[in-house]
């Protein structure tokens, strides 16, 4: 993996190229963009080379970009310098003029480049420093290769190590880590890094993004949270110190990457190395070697209702793309507002809510919905028909190595050799 820090032109063009050359590459930028920055805004006549080749030249020239035949430099003592880029000098650079263009569109065109390219693009995340090896190296540990997909040869990978991790261990029945009602910090990144994570006494979950999943409105959620090369795991074959989830998450912009998690068993019941519950999304599970009893990686099955629901009035009467709706409640009966356009939801057809129920609204007037695409059929009528806000969406899973010992087969009579 190559990460590219800036997300500027050289960080954007950089990116482009080694996507293209098959490069794994992640793009970090502490702005969000579009972002203004104090620049000449000059681009030579040899910059439209690499414009070209990034298949960008021709949208920046149509966003107004002022074209450039030369230019004037002013010293201090008021002495100048003046040149064009095509006169008798005798060099041609790829283009005969140049360009200015504001930064605010040439970086969000750059940027958008790399991603059609390939590269990841996180942006609002700030880098402070890196994490280095013994002999200075920078590296991230990777649980899946080409060889190892699909191979049930390929014996699982070890743990990492642990010289440079923190351990943090629940003595007292409290999980190690958890979120708080007060923990969604909209637009900042929250990293966690090279922790282990264990503990003494048996555990509900190791690491829980919820406030014992009581949280009735988005805000509620932990928000913009990265974990990364953390070392969650439960104890070898013990049949009274057992944890039954690694991770709980819930919330938004959660992501789960380059970690390792094991010894996740339950003799009593399931048991899953991360267990999504309700929260919007969007969840990134990543590049982790991931091992549990049951499910290893689950979405709902938590008991609870996610989301809020409206009842869907029966005058005037709904069709495939609209509907009123009134009495909008969380799951803890409290009043909310009825879904804003942009909002997705999903409709109860018939018997049931499927995947092919989920929309998202494009107009709301007082209650009364427009939404798109439309849904096979007008959906039912009367309270709960519609869900929205906290229902799991946007749930990114690949590169991951997923391990279950033999003995936690559910044809063997015992759980890692535990009656």
């Amino acid at each position: 993996m190559v990460i590219v820090v800036g997300g500027g032109p050289a960080g954007s063009s950089t990116a482009f190229f080694l996507a293209q050359q098959g490069f794994e590459v992640t793009v970090l930028d502490r702005a969000r963009f579009p972002r203004d920055k104090t620049c000449s805004e000059y681009l030579s006549p040899q910059a439209s080379r690499i414009l070209e080749a990034m298949n960008a030249l021709s949208e920046i020239e149509q966003s107004g970009a002022a074209q450039l035949a030369g230019m004037r430099v002013h010293a201090p003592n008021g002495a100048t310098i003046h040149g064009e880029f095509a006169a008798d000098h005798g060099f041609r650079g790829y283009r005969d003029r140049g360009l200015a263009v504001r930064r605010t569109i040439l970086d969000s065109i750059l940027l958008n480049r790399a991603r059609d390219a390939g590269a990841c693009v996180e942006e609002g995340v700030r880098v402070t420093d890196v994490i280095r090896s013994a002999d200075g190296t920078v590296t991230a540990p990777v649980y899946v290769t080409q060889g190892s997909i699909n191979s049930a040869s390929v014996p699982p990978w070890p743990a990492p190590a642990l010289t440079h991790y923190a351990k943090i261990t629940s003595t007292n029945g409290a999980p190690p880590i958890v979120t708080t009602d007060g923990s969604n910090v909209p637009g900042k990144y929250n990293y966690l890094g090279c922790l282990e994570v264990t503990a003494s006494v048996s555990q509900g979950f190791l690491v829980g993004l919820t406030n014992a999943l009581a949280e009735t409105v988005v805000s509620q959620f932990g928000d913009h949270l990265i974990f990364d090369r953390m070392y969650v795991h439960g104890v070898n074959a013990s049949s009274t110190v057992q944890m039954t989830r690694g991770f709980l998450v819930t919330g938004s912009n959660i992501s789960v990457v380059n970690s390792y998690v094991s010894q996740i068993y339950s003799s009593g019941g399931d048991a899953q190395a991360i267990l999504g519950a309700h929260g919007p999304g969007p969840y990134l599970i990543q590049n982790n070697f991931l091992s549990a009893s049951t499910e290893i990686i689950m979405f709902g099955g938590t008991g609870r209702t996610p989301g809020y629901s409206c009842t869907i009035a029966a005058s005037p009467a709904p069709t495939t793309t609209t509907a009123t709706v009134n009495t909008c409640i969380d799951f803890a009966s409290g009043a909310v507002s009825t879904p804003a356009v942009g909002t997705c939801a999903m409709f109860y057809i018939g018997s049931a809510y499927t995947p092919a129920n989920w929309v998202c609204i494009t107009a709301n007037s007082s209650g009364a919905l427009t939404w798109s695409p439309a849904l096979p059929s007008a959906p039912s009528t009367g309270a709960g028909k519609i869900k929205y806000g906290m229902v799991p969406a946007d749930i990114t899973i690949n590169k991951n190595y997923l391990y279950k010992l033999p003995s936690w087969n559910s044809a063997v009579s015992c759980v890692l050799g535990l009656r």
